[in-house]
């Protein structure tokens, strides 16, 4: 009688098993892609299922890693738009790597920067490089590329104006 009860406890669990898998199925496919589904549909469990969507976006997120560090490479100085548009776009691209834990230091990104931008903001390297360590920040560095940026304007539009006369 003992063995009855065993056999009728465990049936009573494996039931129970099989719905809640049933059920958690139903959730994964419910709240996936669509264009995603086919590749979980012949997983005979959650677990599968679970397993065959994290190999997929493990491998999709390498992919975007691999492309986010390439546009970081990549990237040129934009000439219709500011500095401060351009510093941002490295920031963002900074921003999607660091979130795929792919690490951007600020003096990778401050490096990028500087060489990147246009012939009439060279010679802010030099001055740039005479700056103390303990200023060469990310913050320092935007502001003064930031204040150059509106002397050069004011130059350019000074001439435009002797040019005028």
């Amino acid at each position: 009688m003992e063995q009855v009860l065993w056999n009728s406890a465990d049936e009573k669990k494996k039931r129970e098993w099989i719905t809640k898998d049933a059920n958690a199925k139903i959730i994964i496919l419910r709240t996936i892609d669509p264009s995603v589904k086919s590749h979980v549909l012949t997983s005979k469990t959650a677990k599968d299922m679970f397993e065959k969507l994290s190999s997929i976006y493990k491998r999709d997120t390498e992919e975007t890693k691999s492309q986010l560090i390439a546009e970081f490479i990549k990237y040129e100085y934009n000439k219709s738009v500011d500095v401060m548009t351009n510093i941002a776009a490295l920031q963002t691209l900074a921003f999607r790597m660091n979130n795929l834990k792919h690490t951007v230091y600020d003096i990778m990104l401050m490096t990028k920067i500087l060489t990147i931008l246009p012939d009439h903001f060279k010679h802010f390297g030099s001055a740039w490089d005479s700056t103390a360590e303990d200023k060469k920040t990310l913050e320092n560095l935007r502001a003064r590329l930031l204040k150059d940026e509106e002397k050069l304007k004011n130059n350019s539009q000074s001439q435009d104006e002797k040019v005028a006369f």
